[in-house]
């Protein structure tokens, strides 16, 4: 079987796939063997012996260079923020190019210290010398070569600050023929197929507005950064990051880009963009929309009680319109109890609509 590998690369501690997904219950006898030696008492924690002060959040005292910016790799640098490191964001005196998108700068950027810098100034060259010696994480998502002819590339970071953690977010990759190409989150959402899962077919593809490439792309550099974190701190060395849109296009798409014997193509929407199925859609209330979402299961089988054992001819019937109010628009909120004779109720005496063909 082929399928998606690694979305982030790692300089000096590359990740691996290991194996194709388990069998059910394949590696059962084999866990429950390894747990054979170890006792039910309580362990101490690895770093017990070390006497430091507790910090307030997972990572005070770490400072990160910002140098991105749009959504992916300012989004990652704020989370990094958000855990407790010190993020110094660097603009151009004209500002970075989202700064005519407000909702771009406020979403992406809060808890960081900014700095307005010419990059291409001489008099910067020494600001940002002592940044990148001062930082413990330089990131941006400049095309390839810009960082280099700027005199901020990883080399030029890691000969200041040889442990330094780099991360590079591009477009299509950091090697490749299209490595000088710019790219944004609507391109790679096409491109991987996004768009035309979401509108139900090729012939009618549906933009995403929520940037999934670029939020996801922002937790992969998050992540990718406290595992390199991780390396450093058992081995006292650095290492570049490098994330891609594309590659984390497919990433989110990793339940279709597969290829083996017999594989059939997900689900689809339907003509509405409302539905998989009767029992998981969008249905239009008096005054807005629920989605109703009925996954009951035991044993890896439809439970007796739920929508699926009574097939998909049931007519659901009721007396009145389904009636949204505060308290019963959450899905969390709505239960549900069915029987081929009886209304569905939803929620605290709220009905479905009078008629409704799962076929519809």
């Amino acid at each position: 079987m082929d399928q998606m590998g690694m979305a982030i690369g790692f300089s000096e501690t590359p990740g691996r796939t290991r194996m194709p997904a388990p069998k059910f219950g394949q590696h059962t006898d084999e866990v429950l063997a390894s747990l054979e030696h170890i006792g039910n008492s309580s362990r101490e924690p690895a770093n017990s012996a070390k006497e430091s002060k507790t910090p307030k959040h997972p990572h005070e005292g770490m400072k990160v260079l910002d140098l991105s910016s749009f959504i992916a790799a300012p989004l990652g640098a704020m989370i990094l923020s958000d855990l407790g490191a010190d993020v110094i964001k660097v603009e151009p005196l004209n500002g970075e190019g989202a700064r005519p998108l407000p909702f771009l700068i406020l979403g992406g950027n809060r808890g960081k210290r900014n700095l307005a810098l010419d990059l291409k100034s001489p008099a910067a060259k020494g600001i940002i010398d002592r940044l990148l010696v001062s930082c413990d994480v330089v990131g941006h998502n400049m095309r390839d070569g810009i960082a280099e002819r700027l005199g901020i590339d990883y080399e030029v970071a890691r000969n200041l600050r040889p442990d330094v953690i780099y991360v590079h977010v591009t477009g299509y990759g950091a090697s490749g023929p299209d490595k000088l190409k710019p790219g944004f989150d609507p391109l790679f959402q096409s491109m991987s197929g996004t768009t035309a899962r979401q509108g139900a077919s090729a012939e009618r593809p549906v933009f995403l507005r929520t940037p999934v490439c670029d939020d996801t792309s922002a937790m992969l550099l998050a992540v990718g950064v406290l595992m390199a974190l991780h390396h450093r701190d058992q081995t006292g060395k650095g290492q570049k990051i490098d994330l891609s849109l594309l590659k984390t296009a497919a990433l989110i798409n990793s339940g279709d880009f597969m290829r083996f014997r017999g594989k059939k193509d997900r689900p689809l929407a339907d003509n509405g963009l409302h539905a998989l199925s009767a029992v998981k859609r969008l249905y239009k209330a008096a005054d807005s929309w629920i989605f109703l979402d009925c996954n009951q299961r035991k044993n890896g089988k439809a439970s007796e009680n739920s929508w699926v054992s009574h097939g998909w001819a049931m007519r659901l019937l009721s007396t009145r319109p389904i009636r949204c109010t505060r308290g019963t628009k959450n899905c969390a909120e709505i239960w549900l109890r069915s029987s081929s004779a009886v209304p569905l109720k939803i929620g605290r005496g709220y009905w479905l609509p009078r008629e409704y063909h799962a076929a519809e």
